[in-house]
């Protein structure tokens, strides 16, 4: 891809982001993001149709970013050290985590749970639990599993000038722990 179009797409992303924290995404306007990024507002359209397009786009580069990590992850069965690799990563991504629980938690969530039913995020241990519970039960506990993390995060980000990385990946893995021990209970 050209570099004037990874650069403009770049500055629009980052116009979204700031321009998201700044006054909540729908107050954000496709003339604030061309404003902010100094990019025509034609040439907007020209990478994006809308703003829930570049939105998506950012979500998308999330997962990019995040799916790395957690592939990593797989190999290293240390639940407390993945849980630290997680947090540090929420950590190094805070105003992309923020704008995409202000904007898209609905989509992030589904984005979340679709990856790990359809096993594409498969190294947190649902996939010796898929074969062990019923299907209704696993889509449950997925369910369960997603939004307590994306809460937990969501919590983190509020308190993280309280607790470390290192202490929430510890109240994180006692979690994943609970869900875990689903079949036993």
């Amino acid at each position: 891809m050209d570099l004037r179009i990874q650069k403009t797409r770049q500055l629009l992303k980052d116009a979204l982001v700031s321009l998201t924290l700044e006054n909540g995404y729908d107050h954000v306007t496709i003339k604030d993001i061309t404003k902010r990024a100094s990019v025509g507002y034609n040439t907007y359209f020209r990478h994006y149709k809308s703003k829930e397009e570049l939105l998506h786009i950012l979500l998308m580069d999330g997962f990019e970013k995040l799916t790395p990590m957690l592939i990593e992850s797989k190999q290293n069965e240390d639940v407390l050290e993945n849980e630290k690799r997680l947090f540090n990563f929420i950590s190094n991504n805070e105003r992309l985590i923020r704008v995409l629980f202000e904007s898209c938690a609905d989509l992030l969530y589904e984005q979340t749970k679709n990856k790990i039913m359809t096993g594409e995020l498969n190294n947190i241990g649902f996939t010796k639990l898929k074969d062990e519970l019923e299907p209704l039960e696993y889509d449950y506990i997925v369910c369960q599993f997603v939004q307590s993390t994306l809460t937990s995060i969501r919590w983190w980000l509020t308190h993280k000038d309280d607790i470390s990385i290192v202490q929430m990946a510890k109240f994180n893995q006692k979690t994943i722990g609970h869900f875990m021990q689903w079949k036993q209970v």
